[in-house]
C-alpha cells in the first residue's frame, strides 16, 4: 500500500501544481488547449473548472496518500475521474479529428491513469494486509 500512496502522493503534486497554475494564469490553459472565453463569466468559468476541480482532486490525492483509511476510496474515485476525462477526451478526438499534442499527452495520462489504478487496486486486494 505504500507505493499506492507514493503514487496518489505524486499525482497530488502534479495536479495542484498544474490546478494553481490554471488559477493564476489562465492565459495558459487559453494557449495550451486553446480554451477561450468571450466574457468575465467565461473566466470565471475557466478558473473554476480548470483550477479549482483540478486543485480539489489535488487535495483528495493527498488525502488517500496521509491517511491510509481513505487510501483506496481515493484511489477508486481518481481512477473515476480518469476514465470520465480520458473517454470524453478519446471519443470526442474522434469525433472532430483533433489530435493536437496536448490531446493526445491528456488520454495517454488519464487513460494510462486508469490502467495503474486498476492494477494497483487488484494487486491491493491480492496482497495480504498487515494491521
Amino acid at each position: 500500500m505504500v507505493l499506492v500512496r507514493v503514487f496518489l502522493g505524486l499525482l497530488a503534486l502534479g495536479w495542484l501544481a498544474f490546478g494553481v497554475l490554471c488559477f493564476t494564469d489562465p492565459e495558459f490553459i487559453r494557449d495550451a488547449a486553446g480554451v477561450s472565453w468571450i466574457s468575465p463569466t467565461g473566466l470565471v468559468d475557466v478558473r473554476a473548472t480548470y483550477g479549482g476541480i483540478q486543485t480539489a482532486v489535488a487535495v483528495a490525492l493527498l488525502a488517500g496518500a496521509i491517511n491510509p483509511h481513505l487510501t483506496r476510496g481515493v484511489l477508486m474515485m481518481y481512477g473515476l475521474i480518469c476514465a470520465g476525462l480520458g473517454s470524453a477526451r478519446l471519443i470526442a478526438a474522434v469525433q472532430t479529428g483533433e489530435w493536437s499534442s496536448y490531446t493526445r499527452i491528456g488520454v495517454g495520462f488519464e487513460l494510462g491513469c486508469v490502467l495503474l489504478v486498476l492494477i494497483l487496486l487488484h494487486r491491493a486486494r491480492t496482497v495480504p494486509q498487515h494491521k
